[in-house]
């Protein structure tokens, strides 16, 4: 929750983490629904479940 709080803090490492798990599918589907979490964006929950089975 306190990333939620804190973008200006998390964003960093959370591009960090993308560069480092870019070629871990599943990893970075997750990471792509927490940086939309993190910008405000809302992701319907269909999206995120055929991400992950695409995955």
């Amino acid at each position: 929750v306190t990333l939620i709080g804190r973008p200006e803090n998390s964003l960093p490492f959370t591009a960090s983490v993308l560069n480092n798990e870019a070629n871990i599918p599943i990893k970075n589907g997750v990471m792509h629904v927490i940086r939309g979490i993190l910008s405000g964006t809302v992701i319907p929950l269909d999206t995120v479940l055929s991400t992950m089975q695409g995955a």
